[in-house]
């Protein structure tokens, strides 16, 4: 059996890296794809990933810790990261792609950077800890933010250490950069998408202050979770031939949308007030469907299997909507405005939440007593996103436009689904 042991103080690897066990005992720099049967990063070590980096493996394990580089000036996008297995991956330490580069230093300016995607695909995905994007880059003068990172979750995720499954929200866009000499206020960054295919219901919570920016553009939608579908019954193992329970769909939530930059205000040489920058719309969150119950065995002249039980959907809760950037004020001298006032920015839009159905439920077996039918899957509820107020307009001669109010965003739930039906009686006729 072929096994790598990375045990260096750094090690740095940027090549294509095959082996069977790929064991990282120290703290390492990859990039490239690397292949094995199994990686395993010990608990302790934190590894940096560079560019185009692909792990992929039957099994993941992660104890330590594992991120990507942020973007830099010259490239400023963060690195994407992407985890791929056959059969399972555990997620015991923190899973975070690189934040984009901002461009908020004397020596930048121009647009932030994005940040990087984490994208996890297996069968089954373990993890201890919630999954969050990571976060776009804010501009520099006269600049916009760059998007929030996606989370893209492709299998079925569970909670290490709880019932309730982790939470995935894709990461916040980065701040629009200020405007100079009657510039407008920067567009914030779109919020990440967050697609989960795991298990649910989770209750619905924004993302903590550390992963949202304060000023941004648009949020991201979505997207949605699908939850697994249980099998239907074997053909029966003696004792043990009811259907199989679904799974409950997940839960997904937009990302919220950012705050429009507020527009500089005039001076002598350039005496109009800047725009507004808009908020952006809080992104969109559609619930996975529940997974249906399996049917029951059929066995003649003996007890028949339960229906397995439908399982509950998936909610989906729409992002909060941006603030409104203030317009900037005109340059006021001798009592009077020497320009025109910036128009307000718009409110954002509350994103939408859609609910999935419920799962369907088994039926039970015929046989001698007949099996009983499952229950069904309740349906998964939509939250719609809250709405912001528009800005203020700047003062000046004349002063600036009315902003407008965002919009509440609109919401749909799921349906229950079908109940299952009770096995019929199938033994012997009496003589």
């Amino acid at each position: 059996m072929k096994v790598l042991n990375l045990v260096l103080l750094i090690s740095c690897f940027c090549v294509v890296t095959q082996a069977q066990i790929l064991s990282i005992d120290s703290n390492s720099v990859f990039c490239g794809r690397i292949e094995a049967e199994e990686v395993n990063i010990s608990a302790g070590v934190t590894v940096l990933v560079q560019d185009g980096t692909v792990f992929s493996a039957e099994r993941i394990t992660i104890e330590g810790d594992l991120f990507t580089m942020y973007g830099t000036q010259n490239k400023r996008a963060g690195v994407t990261l992407v985890l791929e297995a056959t059969e399972e991956i555990i997620l015991k330490g923190i899973v975070r792609a690189g934040d984009g580069y901002s461009a908020t230093t004397c020596l930048s300016s121009g647009s932030g950077g994005d940040g990087g995607d984490l994208i996890i695909r297996a069968p089954q995905i373990y993890t201890a800890n919630d999954l969050y994007g990571s976060r776009g880059g804010d501009g520099g003068f006269d600049g916009d933010g760059g998007d929030g990172g996606s989370v893209l979750i492709r299998g079925s995720l569970i909670h290490l250490d709880s019932p309730i499954p982790a939470f995935v929200i894709g990461g916040a866009g980065g701040d629009g950069g200020p405007g100079i000499h009657n510039c407008r206020g920067g567009n914030g960054g779109n919020g990440g998408d967050a697609r989960s295919g795991g298990p649910g219901p989770q209750n619905s919570r924004n993302p903590q202050e550390s992963d949202r920016a304060p000023n941004g553009g648009s949020g991201g939608p979505g997207t949605p979770n699908e939850g697994s579908k249980g099998n239907d019954g074997d053909n029966g193992k003696p004792g043990d031939p009811n259907g199989q329970n679904g799974t409950e769909g997940g839960s997904a939530q937009g990302g919220p949308g950012g705050n429009g930059h507020c527009g500089s205000h005039g001076t002598e040489r350039q005496p109009h007030g800047g725009h507004g920058g808009h908020g952006g719309k809080g992104g969109d969150g559609q619930g996975g469907k529940g997974g249906d119950g399996g049917n029951g065995l059929h066995i003649m002249c003996h007890p028949a299997g339960d229906g397995g039980d439908g399982k509950r959907a998936g909610d989906g809760f729409g992002g909060t909507g941006g603030n409104a950037g203030h317009g900037g004020h005109a340059f006021f001298y001798n009592d009077k405005y020497l320009g025109s006032g910036g128009n307000a920015g718009d409110g954002g839009d509350g994103g939408s939440g859609k609910g999935e159905n419920g799962g369907d439920a088994g039926d039970g077996g015929n046989g001698d007593p007949p099996g009983v039918k499952g229950d069904r899957g309740t349906k998964g509820l939509g939250h719609p996103g809250r709405y912001q107020l528009k800005g203020n307009p700047g003062k000046g001669n004349p002063p600036g436009h009315e902003g407008q109010d965002g919009k509440p965003g609109g919401w749909s739930h799921g349906a229950d689904r079908k109940e299952g039906q009770d096995g019929e009686f199938s033994g012997l006729k009496k003589r």
